[in-house]
């Protein structure tokens, strides 16, 4: 568990440097982020269960 949330930490770093930098509309990247956060756990959930 404690890696997805260093991931989390990740993406979020990342989400700030790239709001600054591209200035999309909020909702788009938090949309993006999220699809990020959601493939990012279940990737790893699903290594935890089947190995």
């Amino acid at each position: 568990m404690i890696s997805v949330y260093r991931d989390l930490l990740f993406w979020e770093v990342l989400y700030d440097g790239m709001s600054a930098a591209n200035g999309f509309p909020f909702e788009v990247q938090t949309l993006q982020i999220t699809s990020h956060f959601l493939s990012l756990i279940s990737m790893q959930l699903s290594m935890e269960f089947f190995y």
